[in-house]
């Protein structure tokens, strides 16, 4: 690893989740883009909001197994 590289991980570790994500994000956007195009970049994002969202306990996640049965039980 190069000593930049070291460099910026370390001012990246003293951001805050917020500042994390935003570098995140205009990391992806300026990626060059695949096939997808904007399409996995909007992925990304809600990704990254959802994540964020529940690091800081705005939302509380459910198990996978209970969310199928409540959709089944709503489908029926």
């Amino acid at each position: 690893m190069s000593k930049a590289l070291a460099d910026i991980e370390k001012e990246i570790a003293r951001l805050t989740l917020e500042e994390r994500a935003r570098l995140i994000q205009h990391l992806i956007e300026t990626h060059e883009p695949s096939d997808e195009g904007n399409v996995d970049a909007e992925w990304e994002r809600e990704r990254l909001r959802r994540s964020m969202e529940i690091e800081e306990g705005k939302v509380v996640g459910a198990p996978a197994e209970e969310v199928l049965d409540r959709i089944h039980r709503d489908l029926r």
